[in-house]
């Protein structure tokens, strides 16, 4: 579907697709498999205590945070004959993009952070160094993990650090082991070392934004540890984990409209899109994570804008923005004023 995004179109030129649990039973199912819900998940509990404190967890976050202000833009968009679509899946991406002009996802992207579950279990550190040793990688920064990695492995304790282990014990302490692998990681996707980018046409320096450099080089580890560590920068559906260029392609080869990414740090996949695409669509991106509470009630306003006032989608999404900024500022001055 090819738009003008200074034109404007009717809400029944808009999906709404919402990929996040909104009901207390869906929330419970994917709790375990969930990367965004993993917070609400807590290990070693017995059957009817993890109940509990699922349900204590939905009454108290997800349902006031998340469910019910998605529930409310979910009726509000249907009674403007916006076609909503819940439970959406890669398959709704591709039929919505080939139908509407607008097409908007609320969804989450797991981005390029190490967290405690990205490592499969169990967890050998050997088994990490010696797949950097037999990688055929070659790069600035596959040498630097290797030489990371290797010289912490090859660290042995003497009896300094046995001293300090012992003494740390007697006081409560825990042992003194260096940096963990997640920390050696995690310090990798950031540290400042010269890398080669392949570019030509006496280019000499490539500036990128922290969390790109971040996601590119967390595809490099899920490259290296594959098998090793669950991969990142992946955007979450019902039907599973999808990469960046999973993604692209199931947007409709014929869609030119705008796709508002309501999704945390969708930088990296906006502009993965919009490159493929030869920006021939606009994507509506965020470098920072987005509270799904604030993503409902700017497109509840964008709805209305372009609904009432007719305003093209791009401006509208830009004017609701600033509206919900100000009425957040007025709230906060109230409450400051108040106490």
């Amino acid at each position: 579907m090819v738009v003008d995004p200074d034109s404007n179109i009717s809400p029944d030129d808009i999906a709404l697709l919402l990929s996040v649990p909104l009901t207390q039973a869906d929330f419970v199912a994917a709790v375990g498999t969930s990367d965004w819900l993993s917070k609400f998940n807590t290990a070693g509990l017995d059957g009817a205590t993890r109940a509990q404190r699922l349900t204590d967890r939905w009454n108290t976050e997800y349902w006031p945070l998340v469910a019910e202000p998605l529930l409310h833009l979910r009726d509000f968009a249907a009674d403007l004959k916006v076609e909503v679509r819940l439970g959406a899946k890669l398959l709704d991406i591709r039929e919505c993009t080939s139908s509407k002009s607008v097409v908007i996802l609320f969804a989450h992207w797991k981005g390029p952070e190490l967290v405690s579950d990205d490592f499969v279990k169990p967890v050998d550190r050997g088994h990490f160094v010696e797949r950097l040793r037999s990688c055929e990688m070659e790069t600035p920064f596959v040498r630097y993990l290797s030489a990371a990695l290797s010289a912490n492995e090859s660290r042995r304790p003497g009896l300094k650090d046995r001293l300090l282990t012992f003494v740390s014990g007697l006081l409560g302490g825990g042992p003194n082991r260096g940096p963990s692998l997640r920390d050696v990681l995690t310090k990798a996707l950031m540290v400042d070392i010269a890398e080669e980018y392949g570019t030509s046409g006496g280019v000499q320096q490539v500036l990128e934004l922290d969390i790109t450099r971040m996601s590119r080089r967390r595809d490099t580890m899920d490259s290296v540890f594959q098998g090793l560590l669950n991969p990142g920068n992946r955007l979450e559906l019902p039907d599973g984990f999808h990469t960046k260029e999973e993604t692209e392609v199931s947007i409709a080869s014929s869609f030119e409209g705008v796709l508002d990414l309501t999704v945390c740090t969708s930088t990296v996949l906006g502009d993965y899109i919009g490159a493929r695409r030869r920006h021939a669509l606009r994507v509506v991106q965020f470098p920072t994570v987005q509270e799904l509470l604030w993503g409902a009630e700017c497109i509840s306003k964008t709805l209305r804008l372009v609904a009432e006032d007719c305003q093209p989608y791009l401006r509208a999404r830009l004017m609701a923005s600033k509206l919900v900024e100000q009425e957040v500022r007025r709230l906060g001055h109230q409450n400051g004023v108040a106490s």
